[in-house]
C-alpha cells in the first residue's frame, strides 16, 4: 500500500481539479471576450452597410438630378450651324 493509505492521491487529484478549474475559467473568459469582439464587429459592419446604402442612395439622387438638369444636345446634321460643312 502506498504512503498515506487510500488517501495518498487526494492531494494530486485536488491539484488536478484546481488546474482544470483555472483552465476552464480562462477558456470561458476567452470565449466571452471573442463573443464581445464579434458583436462589436457585427455592429460596425451594420453601420458601414447603412452608410454605404445611404451614400449609394445619395449618389443615385445626384446622378438623377444631373441627368434631369443637363440639356442633351441634339446632333447636328452636316451643313447645319456647327455641323460639318458639305463636301
Amino acid at each position: 500500500m502506498a504512503l498515506g493509505g487510500p488517501w495518498g492521491h487526494l492531494g494530486t487529484l485536488t491539484m488536478q481539479a484546481e488546474i482544470f478549474r483555472v483552465d476552464f475559467a480562462a477558456e470561458r473568459a476567452a470565449r466571452e471576450q471573442l463573443h464581445a469582439q464579434r458583436e462589436a464587429l457585427q455592429a460596425a459592419l451594420e453601420q458601414l452597410r447603412l452608410q454605404l446604402q445611404s451614400e449609394g442612395a445619395a449618389r443615385a439622387r445626384l446622378d438623377e438630378m444631373c441627368n434631369r438638369h443637363s440639356d442633351p444636345r441634339p446632333s447636328l446634321a452636316p451643313g447645319e450651324f456647327g455641323g460639318h460643312p458639305p463636301p
